[in-house]
């Protein structure tokens, strides 16, 4: 339970000082008194305590860990100092390439200075250890967005929604405004080269099921019912 309630322990040191000074202040009292049958066993017993409790334990790390440096680049992040918040998540995945958290809270930095390229990798090293981590799905969608990859953005955003972000819904809404802008340009201007690029790309990204809709209604309207056909056929 103890463990449970870390967040409690920096608030409870006072009280548990008290208790400790109190404990102190009795033995002393003891020692001057001459009461010594009376405090010695206690004595005894928390100085054998204190011993077996620290038994086995490996020395303090002489540097911080990943964990460590993920918390403080959070902290300065909380408080504006971006820079300062970069360089610690960067140092955090340095000690552990693991550390998610680290990683998101960096892929989300690297958006908002516009470096969309050097976000994606983070945000997909996230959803690699955990597939239905709302949060880098719907960032990985946003970075898509901003690069105008309408049907990407679209995937990652219904992905998002679907691991439990109902805000990513909004965001569906968006790219889908996204697409019916791109394939409007392209479908009055070479609508047989566009299709046959969107089944490239969903042979490439067959569980695109943004994509493979829009796609299918195209193909439908555009006479080419046995290549929609085929793409769903892909998808099954």
């Amino acid at each position: 339970a103890f463990f449970v309630t870390a967040r409690y322990r920096l608030p409870l040191v006072p009280l548990l000082a008290v208790f400790a000074g109190h404990g102190l202040l009795v033995l002393v009292r003891g020692f001057r008194a001459g009461r010594w049958r009376t405090i010695r066993w206690p004595a005894i017993g928390a100085a054998v305590g204190l011993v077996a409790a620290n038994l086995g334990l490996p020395a303090m790390a002489g540097e911080w860990n990943s964990d460590a440096h993920f918390d403080l680049g959070y902290s300065h992040q909380e408080h504006g100092r971006i820079e300062e918040a970069v360089r610690q998540y960067e140092r955090a995945l340095v000690l552990d390439p693991e550390n998610c958290e680290a990683a998101n809270n960096l892929g989300g930095l690297r958006v908002e200075a516009g470096l969309y390229t050097e976000a994606i990798p983070l945000f997909k090293k996230v959803i690699a250890a955990y597939p239905k981590d709302a949060r880098a799905l719907g960032n990985l969608g946003t970075v898509y967005l901003r690069m105008n990859e309408a049907y990407l953005a679209g995937w990652q955003y219904q992905l998002a929604a679907a691991a439990g972000d109902w805000s990513a819904i909004e965001n569906v809404k968006l790219a889908e405004r996204l697409a019916d802008r791109i394939e409007a340009d392209w479908m009055s201007r070479d609508p047989a080269r566009f299709l046959d690029a969107m089944m490239l790309s969903f042979r490439q990204e067959p569980s695109n099921r943004f994509l493979l809709r829009r796609m299918v209604r195209l193909l439908e309207s555009a006479g080419r019912a046995a290549d929609a056909r085929a793409m769903e056929a892909i998808a099954s």
